[in-house]
Order: C-alpha cells, then structure tokens, then sequence
C-alpha cells in the first residue's frame, strides 16, 4: 500500500480522509486505518476509488498492490 501516493490522488481530487470516507459508506477511522496499512481495502473499495478518480490499472497497481520498494520484480 502506497499511502502517499493515495493522499496525493485525493489532494489532487479535492478530497481529504473525511470526504473520501463518506464516498466509500465507511468511517473516517476505519478509512484512516486503511491508508496507514493497519486493515486492507476492501475489492469494492479499490473499485470506487479507482472509478472516482479515474485511476488506470497501473496507478491502482501502484497504489494498493506493490509491495517492493527499490527493486526489479514489478
């Protein structure tokens, strides 16, 4: 999970924790503990973010699928 890059789309998107919560029906601390890596998003979820912020399939890989940081596998 890419938590910066995330909150740069929302910014981008004039969103913040609060607004991006009430988008995905759930509360700005289970969003909050999503972003920071403590609970996964939800396959719904991703879906909604990916279609509000028209993200392609390579930001959404970016965003919530890569794990490595500095290396060559992605």
């Amino acid at each position: 999970m890419n938590s910066k890059l995330l909150k740069s789309v929302m910014v981008l998107n004039d969103d913040n924790i609060t607004t991006l919560a009430q988008k995905l029906g759930v509360t700005r601390q289970t969003l909050s503990l999503k972003i920071e890596g403590y609970n996964d998003f939800k396959l719904s979820e991703i879906c909604t973010i990916k279609n509000l912020y028209n993200l392609s399939r390579d930001e959404v890989f970016e965003i919530f699928f890569k794990e490595c940081k500095g290396c060559e596998c992605a």
